[in-house]
């Protein structure tokens, strides 16, 4: 592990943790990502190979210096190194890795395999012994426990989320920890491919298979915030999908209790996935379900064409266009999608999160209800349908429309008002 913290620039006396790699750009995606114009959006990488770092220019055009010399080609890293991007600089501090046999520290644990890392720390494959069950084995670093107050609180917090939780779309709480000088909890294995891979294997999904997965996530969401609970990084990534396409929400690291109102400091590493959030979320305001609602609705459009609504350069960019840009027409991505899809998640995008969907249970009215409409198509092929099919079919189908409703009602009556005056 290695820490870089900043010497100069807008956020003098920050630090980083860096495990197998980080990239710092002006990139909202970038690991560090830096608001300055002289930095490209993926500027330079620092990466590990073997016990040693590197740092690597990543083709930017204002060029990256290593203790005052421009890089040209990868150079490793030493203890004290000075990194200049643009007009921020960096200290590079090594930190040894503590090599603890877990075996010793989680004796009711057997580790199978390490299936993750993140910015926390590692996810095990383990066996908890005495139930002899598979379990997600999620491990802060030791070095995160002792020296990175924030690593440690979001660690604790999601921990503590997850036991106000018991439902088949959320992955589950099952055991908590803290061994010196580790934290530690358990969950339901989930054995499967993120929503995120899903989409990059497959790019724009079918409309019935993203309303089946719409429908799971809300219900599960739905079930937090009854418990209070805001999730505040919805996204495809902490969406997981099992072999037989059920949904489990991971990660809930951000998550808060809705009456909770107390505003954080703006930070971008704090508010969540830019390209997801929410425009309240953006501004630092109270936050309730509605500001789910809206990231489940990016996600929903990014199901049904492959892409967000919503890219930009900075932070900033990406800030201001969830509070004041309209994300592109659904139907000009992908002009196969019903108009009543598009009512959907419209409704869930709206900046006004008095003009969304005011809860899940309304949000999974609508999606059920026009799932069971694609059903009922599919009962029947075109080949198999009769004109009658058809015509009934499409006459179901107007009739959920409430203005045409209204419009065949008047139709109707000026028709009874026109007999009767003709038949007196």
């Amino acid at each position: 592990m290695a820490i870089l913290t900043v010497e100069r620039g807008e956020e003098e006396g920050k630090s980083y943790t860096i495990l197998e790699k980080a990239i710092i750009g002006r990139s909202p995606r970038a690991h560090i990502p830096l608001l300055d114009l002289k930095v490209s959006r993926k500027h330079c990488v620092i990466f590990k190979k073997g016990n040693q770092y590197f740092l690597q220019d990543a083709g930017s055009k204002n060029g990256t210096s290593l203790n005052g010399q421009i890089l040209q080609d990868a150079q490793p890293l030493k203890e004290g190194d000075i990194i200049r991007v643009g007009l921020s600089w960096f200290r590079f501090q090594a930190q040894e890795e503590q090599n603890i046999d877990l075996s010793s520290i989680l004796k009711d644990y057997e580790i199978v395999e390490q299936i993750g890392k993140g910015g926390a720390g590692f996810i095990y494959k383990a066996i908890h012994l005495p139930l002899n069950r598979e379990v997600a084995l999620k491990v802060l670093s030791p070095d995160l426990t002792q020296e990175n107050k924030r690593m440690r609180d979001l660690f604790i917090q999601e921990a503590s989320a997850l036991t106000h939780l018991s439902h088949e779309n959320i992955a589950m709480l099952l055991d908590f920890g803290a061994p010196e000088p580790y934290l530690y909890f358990t969950m339901e294995l989930v054995e499967g491919i993120s929503l995120e891979d899903y989409i990059g294997l497959h790019g724009e999904l079918p409309v019935p298979e993203v309303l089946e997965f719409g429908i799971q996530i809300a219900r599960g969401l739905g079930h937090a915030h009854r418990r209070g609970l805001i999730h505040r990084d919805i996204k495809p990534r902490n969406i997981m999908l099992t072999s037989d396409k059920k949904v489990k929400i991971v990660d809930f690291g951000l998550a808060r209790f809705s009456m909770d109102h107390q505003s954080e400091k703006l930070d971008f590493q704090g508010l969540g996935t830019l390209e997801y959030i929410s425009p309240e979320q953006a501004e630092n305001r109270p936050l309730d379900e509605r500001s789910d609602i809206y990231s489940l609705g990016i996600t929903l459009y990014q199901m049904l064409t492959g892409t967000t609504p919503f890219a930009g350069d900075t932070p900033y960019t990406m800030i201001h266009k969830h509070l004041h840009v309209e994300p592109p027409p659904l139907q000009r991505l992908n002009p196969n999608i019903p108009k009543e899809i598009q009512g959907i998640v419209k409704k869930c995008l709206e900046k006004n999160p008095e003009d969304r969907y005011p809860d899940c249970f309304h949000l999974i009215r609508d999606l059920e209800k026009n799932l069971d409409r694609w059903k009922e198509l599919d009962l029947l092929q075109p080949s198999e349908m009769t004109h009658l099919d058809k015509i009934i079919l499409t006459i179901f189908y107007l009739l959920e429309d409430p203005w045409f409703s209204w419009f065949l009602f008047i139709t109707i009556g000026i028709i009874f008002f026109t007999l009767f005056l003709i038949w007196i």
